[in-house]
């Protein structure tokens, strides 16, 4: 169901359609107080129609339609294959023309995510994973023949000097005493994105399902871990009640149960004890 050529083209697409409007875009806000706008609402209709087919077992959960989905449609997509996708991460940023924001999709099979991507149309670059492997593409002029650069895992000793990102929730709320600067993007794609590539040294976040989703599974194939600040737990790609809230009447459903610091070992250890959770 996971194909890399398929997808990769999806993403350009989808981010065609955000620079379109990247300009101007139409905005308005939701009843949980969130911005949304018109690229958000087209992209995530681009993603339906390409990738949502109940009818074969695709299925897809995405942050501008889940409200719409049916407990069935849901419970059916835990059991086949789904994509978990956000059509603009990072929506603040983007609406104020900020060149913080990306679009991902995640691949679940029996509600486990297994193949992530994300692309950032701003800088023109395309993480996606392709079994055990994590592929870096430089989109040039939207051209069909990409360059597929294989990323390493990097085993990098904590620093003082390392960028951490964190969210707003962390900024206004929370408490973080370490030496290091310190980068809150209202965005979780980005940093995600760019933990695979060393240019942040750890995010600590509290995420929903579909802000991670296209994240997790290239972080893990790189051995760059998400763990619970308050258990230290590995968030593994399970997408179940032990990792999420995932009860219908809950008020944070489809968020993570706790704050997630996502970094190597190494510096996760050396960062928890500095952490005072919101």
């Amino acid at each position: 169901m996971w194909n890399t050529k398929e997808i990769i083209e999806i993403l350009i697409e989808a981010g065609n359609i955000a620079l379109h409007y990247y300009q101007n875009p139409s905005c308005s806000v939701k009843r949980d107080g969130s911005i949304v706008t018109n690229a958000d609402c087209e992209i995530e209709n681009l993603f339906a129609q390409l990738l949502d087919k109940p009818e074969v077992g695709k299925f897809l959960i995405g942050e501008e339609t889940i409200q719409y989905k049916s407990n069935d449609y849901i419970q059916n997509s835990f059991k086949n294959s789904m994509f978990v996708v956000d059509p603009i991460d990072g929506t603040v940023s983007y609406a104020n023309h900020l060149p913080n924001w990306g679009i991902s999709i995640g691949y679940s099979e029996n509600a486990n995510l297994i193949e992530g991507a994300i692309y950032l149309p701003v800088t023109r670059e395309i993480f996606i994973s392709d079994g055990n492997n994590v592929y870096f593409i430089n989109v040039k002029d939207n051209a069909k023949n990409h360059e597929f650069l294989i990323l390493k895992e990097y085993t990098r000793e904590s620093s003082s000097t390392g960028l951490i990102a964190i969210t707003q929730d962390m900024s206004k709320k929370g408490k973080f005493h370490v030496e290091n600067p310190v980068h809150t993007i209202c965005c979780a794609v980005m940093p995600l994105a760019y933990l695979l590539v060393d240019r942040y040294h750890a995010y600590i976040a509290n995420l929903k399902l579909w802000d991670l989703a296209g994240g997790l599974p290239m972080l893990q194939k790189l051995n760059i871990v998400g763990r619970f600040v308050g258990s230290r737990r590995v968030l593994d790609t399970q997408i179940n009640s032990k990792n999420y809230f995932l009860d219908s009447d809950h008020s944070q459903r489809w968020k993570i149960r706790d704050h997630v610091i996502f970094a190597s070992s190494k510096i996760a250890d050396n960062f928890f004890q500095y952490i005072e959770l919101p």
